[in-house]
């Protein structure tokens, strides 16, 4: 086989033995689970420990209270009568210390796996890439994170402890009960095979309602978002009554499912109920007669229908539990919906030392998910390394998506993106995210200071440094002005500042990686020519030699550029220096006679 053949299969064979190593991710979310459990083992065993011995403790006052009641009966007097009492007391005592212990331990053992699992969820949600994202809603992922993983932990907190609590119980009690009388105990169970048929009919019911619940939540909760978010073009465009209204539909659906799930879980405890004072009634009469003819003394019938009052909360709290299974059921697979998820786009495995910055775009076509028409379509171009290069033409041509592609923030359907001469999809991602920044024309702020913002990774440079940026980018007058300084609060994506506040922290941000490419799509929109010029200035002597791409459709900042590129429908349709494009019909002199601004080029 030739060489060149050999060297294109070596990378796909490497991916293909990552897929195949790879662990199923249900596997590996329960392996989390397991093993975060198991780091808790001790606290596992005490809280069931604890749980044993209340349990135990709670079947022997029914027990002397059947003997202090023969007693009474038989006249006993007071001598006798009080040291039983007492020791029901002392028995109380222990078993709410038990109780503490065994509550403290299990529900702390669900909150810290709990915990653990919202590290994790949120850990592989940031591993995912941007196809996962246009396929679910923030709300609905919010959904997910917050209220899926609450009914998780409630399952742990409760599934183990209701079945340890139960089967010590249940097969405690009715030991007990065929102790006091094996024929009444008999006829007490009689009801109990129904409670199957009761959990095979509803306990389907309840996790499909759970998921109808879960769904609407999540677009409630989306629907709120969008609304709070864009609150300024709600009030502009005098929307307060439309938005309102859909808020208003979604909660009444949202109402309505909760109502369903309410009504099929009203209809599950009540069925359990009947069963349980059905089972009471048998007793009460069967029990009844048996005193009557001797065959039971007053204290023994006491002690079996305090036994058999116990066997209700366990028989109820069956209940409980198949309604927090299923409904955890439904949640642990809206979660792992999230966890089997994977990345399309692969991690890379070549590091990019030693490799020259030159971009090729080797006839790249690529489509938006969702999407009849082609976003790039057999675009071929070089950017070299240490060149400005200015990107324009008509909205929806193709210019971001360009960027985009570059920074791997998506990968071509078609055709091939080359660093160096290297495709990008072999070279390690998140080496090549560091040496690429990219500052988009509406950026995003998150809801911090001025300062974690322009430089929110671990490690805090000298204030100088962060001065120098702030200069660089025209923001220093702006920071000195605000009474926090570097301390102001931006706000949720940064809505106290202006656009061209906002557009210039985060240039210096991107500014602050030391990037080897520099992609700016149109990041000077909010800005007036004489501060875009200066800022320009700026960039341009202190990053010398490095790549940079300048999307606009000002011909001030194409100007700067070494070669212009002009985007339309997809397709490169010119490219060039800037005074040749001016020549005859071009875009770029469409442009600038437009913009009036001519003189500029000379032409």
């Amino acid at each position: 086989m030739p060489y060149w053949r050999l060297s294109e299969m070596i990378p796909k064979l490497r991916d293909l033995s990552s897929r195949l190593s790879r662990p199923s991710p249900s596997g590996e979310a329960t392996s989390f689970i397991l093993s975060s459990l198991k780091a808790q083992k001790r606290k596992i065993l005490l809280g069931l420990l604890s749980l044993i011995a209340a349990d135990l403790l709670a079947l022997v006052p029914p027990w002397i209270t059947k003997d202090a009641i023969d007693l009474i009966s038989a006249r006993g007097n007071l001598s006798q009568i009080l040291p039983l009492a007492s020791l029901i007391l002392a028995l109380a005592l222990f078993q709410a210390c038990f109780r503490f212990l065994w509550r403290t331990a299990l529900f702390g053992v669900a909150r810290n796996l709990e915990c653990d699992l919202r590290g994790k969820l949120l850990d592989h949600l940031l591993k995912l890439d941007t196809p996962f994202y246009a396929r679910h809603t923030v709300g609905d992922l919010m959904s997910r994170c917050s209220n899926d993983l609450v009914a998780i932990q409630e399952m742990v907190a409760f599934a183990g402890l209701l079945i340890v609590d139960s089967s010590i119980t249940i097969g405690s009690c009715i030991a007990l009960m065929l102790l006091i009388s094996a024929k009444l105990t008999l006829v007490a169970l009689i009801p109990l095979p129904f409670l199957s048929l009761v959990f095979m009919h509803l306990g389907k019911k309840v996790k499909m309602r759970s998921l109808e619940v879960q769904r609407e939540l999540a677009s409630l909760t989306e629907l709120v978002q969008e609304t709070i978010s864009g609150v300024k073009v709600v009030k502009t465009y005098t929307m307060e009554e439309l938005r309102l209204n859909a808020y208003e539909e979604a909660c009444s659906r949202y109402m309505e499912s909760q109502m369903g799930l309410a009504g099929t879980r009203g209809a599950f405890y009540g069925l359990l109920g009947f069963i349980t004072a059905l089972a009471s009634v048998i007793v009460l009469g069967t029990g009844g007669k048996a005193v009557a003819q001797g065959e039971l003394t007053l204290g023994e019938f006491v002690g079996f229908s305090a036994y058999l009052a116990m066997l209700s909360w366990p028989m109820m709290s069956l209940g409980f539990m198949t309604n927090l299974i299923q409904r955890s059921r439904a949640s642990w697979q809206r979660v792992r919906e999230i966890l089997d998820s994977h990345p399309i786009m692969p991690r890379g495995y070549l590091p990019l030392k030693g490799l020259s910055m030159d971009v090729e775009f080797r006839d790249v076509s690529f489509k938006y998910p969702d999407s009849a028409s082609w976003a790039i379509e057999g675009v071929s171009l070089t950017w070299p390394e240490g060149a400005v290069v200015g990107i324009t033409g008509p909205v929806g041509s193709g210019k971001s998506t360009l960027l985009s592609l570059a920074a791997r923030i998506h990968d071509p359907d078609r055709g091939k993106i080359l660093l160096g001469g290297v495709d990008l999809k072999e070279l390690k991602l998140e080496e090549l995210r560091k040496r690429i920044a990219m500052v988009e024309q509406e950026p995003f702020l998150f809801s911090e200071t001025i300062e974690e913002n322009l430089f929110p990774w671990d490690g805090k440079p000298p204030r100088s440094y962060l001065e120098d940026l702030a200069k660089m980018t025209a923001l220093w007058r702006d920071i000195s002005a605000f009474p926090n300084g570097w301390e102001t609060i931006v706000g949720e994506r940064g809505v106290t500042l202006s656009g061209g506040q906002r557009q210039r922290l985060a240039l210096a941000r991107a500014l602050a990686m030391n990037p080897s490419i520099l992609l700016l799509d149109d990041p000077f929109s909010h800005l007036d020519p004489e501060t875009e010029s200066a800022i320009l200035d700026y960039i341009l002597t202190a990053f010398k030699g490095r790549t940079i791409v300048l999307v606009s459709q000002r011909l001030s900042t194409l100007s700067r550029a070494h070669w212009v590129i002009v985007m339309d429908k997809g397709r490169v349709s010119e490219e060039g220096e800037p005074r040749e494009l001016l020549k005859g019909g071009s875009y770029l002199r469409d442009l600038a006679i437009r913009q009036e601004i001519l003189e500029v080029f000379g032409g």
